[in-house]
């Protein structure tokens, strides 16, 4: 994490796409988001119109994409109280990560675009996130792909920036 440190990475929300006041048409140009070294796209379960266009559109740029599923913690909770599962340890997460990453592959399937098959997919938890990136934790009870979104972000701001270690 003290890797970053030297960093400086700026994340910019934008408002998101085929709303009442967003129209998905055009909201990747009208938005300008060609401006931005890596997009991040957040997802749900299943992938809107709005997100596939989005990365189409920055296929067509050469921009470095990836999809960030941020709810995991409320999918196992989801879970827990349906009581497919006992109890939210490090097995549940493995055991829906891969039921997660199987549901991507999938969708991402479906929109028959090979090209969107190479753009990764993290799956995390937005309190642990906060907590790594702040250095407020150094390791959270149970893991999803916190480290790995970091260490993506790391490596791509150091291409995009020429920086070699």
């Amino acid at each position: 994490m003290n890797e970053c440190k030297n960093i400086t990475v700026n994340l910019y929300d934008v408002p998101g796409s085929g709303t009442l006041t967003h129209d998905a048409k055009n909201y990747y140009q009208e938005k300008h988001l060609c401006a931005f070294d890596c997009l991040f796209i957040l997802v749900q379960e299943t992938f809107c119109k709005e997100e596939i266009e989005i990365a189409k559109e920055a296929l067509k740029h050469n921009q470095t994409i990836a999809f960030i599923h941020s709810k995991c913690d409320i999918f196992l909770t989801n879970k827990k109280k349906q009581k497919l599962i006992k109890k939210i340890d490090q097995k549940a997460v493995d055991d829906c990560l891969n039921e997660l990453k199987l549901n991507y592959i999938t969708e991402i399937r479906k929109s028959k675009i090979l090209k969107l098959q190479k753009i990764p997919c993290f799956y995390v938890n937005s309190f642990n996130l906060y907590d790594l990136k702040n250095d407020i934790i150094s390791e959270p009870n149970v893991k999803y792909q916190e480290k790995e979104l970091i260490e993506f972000m790391t490596s791509e701001v150091k291409y995009s920036r020429n920086i070699i270690t």
